[in-house]
């Protein structure tokens, strides 16, 4: 390609040109950032305000505007941020290397070659290590990249500015989108537990949280429809490479049902130990109590495994009440709002036994209960495909914006001459 020069980075920027001193002011406060904040596609997401003195000692490096800063330990996370009218006192991990543009180098296209694939694949492959790979400063500055004359470097983030700023708009429909499909999930699960799903007449009800009902629906506390509501094992158990499935919160809010996915394993001793507090059985109902809280799953296997301190298990009285209509009425918005009360002005994660044993939910016949799960099943069917098609577009769009940014900063496409899709066209062609 004309007019590109392919060089160590080093030659085109400095890097971590400044770091906080060991003998700072204690009481002068800084704005932190760690990798944990920043996102390859976002950029920096959150900065966490403090005083120097109670900084972690990774708290070093100054960044200024027409900077951008690239992880170097853990590079697989790909965080990667160009820093834009930062405030004075933003300060960032030695995790990351702080890259800053030399005058022939123009920050909005170091910006952009950062985020691309590339740049970030070419980190990741020289990284060093298994579990916690990382790249010295040295080799950092020592990768070969290629620069265009620095009015081609201009032209080139002044047209990624643009598009990029177009597509992200596009993205963040889809989003807002999904959000609304949430919310109307939500809802229809809540037309389910009171019976509008069944179109049963409503009258009034002297309730807080239900204030209208179906005439032959009572309002009755979870723990008088379990026969037991007990947590989890108390302690971090031995984990083993092969046993019994351990069930952790992650387990229940990566998907619809519980997932037995990248699991942790215990010893069948510990199994017939724990399974005196906590025997599970299909059927039964396990709701999230700390971290993420209040997601309900009904056991729908016969499988052998255990559960964490971190997760309640409800053992339904079957004639009493369905296990489905439980778990939904347990992920109602009603029941989020008497979780939330019960938290209101303690800051506490955390949900008791005795606040998930007394949530109030409607108790409907049992007939009744299986009526409203199986219409609630159809109309959450077609919510989820609507989701499904939203996130797929998602990640197309995504998609568009990353192979863009290679192609442009890569010289694979002549951002003066390059035909821009219309919106229109675009959200349709994804």
């Amino acid at each position: 390609m004309s007019g590109w020069k392919s060089m160590p980075l080093k030659r085109w920027v400095r890097i971590n040109p400044d770091v906080l001193p060991e003998d700072y002011d204690p009481a002068a406060e800084i704005e932190y950032v760690d990798i944990g904040s920043v996102d390859q596609v976002r950029g920096i997401e959150a900065a966490v305000k403090m005083y120097f003195s109670d900084a972690p000692s990774r708290a070093r490096r100054l960044v200024r505007d027409g900077d951008t800063i690239v992880s170097t330990v853990r590079t697989y996370l790909k965080a990667v941020a160009p820093i834009r009218r930062p405030p004075p006192n933003l300060v960032v991990s030695t995790g990351f290397a702080v890259l800053r543009p030399k005058s022939d180098a123009d920050p909005g296209f170091l910006g952009w070659l950062a985020q691309s694939e590339e740049f970030v694949q070419n980190i990741v492959a020289h990284s060093v290590g298994v579990s916690y790979p990382a790249i010295n400063p040295p080799s950092l500055g020592a990768l070969r990249v290629r620069f265009p004359s620095i009015g081609a470097q201009r032209a080139i983030a002044e047209f990624l500015d643009r598009e990029s700023a177009r597509i992200d708009e596009l993205i963040a429909k889809k989003e807002r989108l999904i959000e609304l499909l949430e919310e109307r999930r939500l809802s229809t699960i809540d037309s389910a537990v009171d019976g509008r799903i069944l179109g049963l007449p409503q009258n009034p009800v002297n309730n807080r949280w239900y204030p209208d009902l179906p005439s032959d629906w009572h309002v009755i506390r979870v723990k008088y429809m379990c026969s037991r509501i007990v947590d989890g094992v108390h302690h971090t158990p031995e984990y083993v490479d092969e046993g019994v499935p351990f069930v952790t919160v992650k387990n229940l809010t990566e998907g619809d049902s519980i997932c037995f996915d990248d699991l942790k394993y215990i010893t069948p001793e510990d199994q017939i130990e724990f399974s005196r507090r906590t025997h599970v059985e299909k059927g039964d109902v396990l709701i999230t109590k700390d971290g993420t809280l209040g997601v309900p799953r009904v056991v729908e296997t016969d499988r052998v495994f255990n559960i964490f301190v971190s997760v309640a298990l409800l053992k339904p009285i079957r004639k009493k009440i369905d296990s489905y209509f439980l778990r939904f009425a347990l992920e109602s918005k009603r029941v989020a709002e008497q979780f939330a009360a019960k938290r209101l002005g303690s800051g506490l994660q955390h949900l008791h036994l005795e606040e998930i044993g007394d949530v109030q939910i409607p108790l409907p016949p049992r007939d009744v209960q299986v009526r409203a799960v199986r219409c609630l099943r159809d109309a959450l069917s077609k919510v989820a495909e609507l989701r499904a098609a939203v996130r797929v577009q998602t990640d197309r769009l995504l998609e568009y914006r990353t192979a863009l940014i290679s192609a442009a900063v890569t010289g694979q496409i002549d951002v003066r001459t390059y035909r821009q899709e219309p919106e229109a066209v675009l959200e349709e062609s994804v």
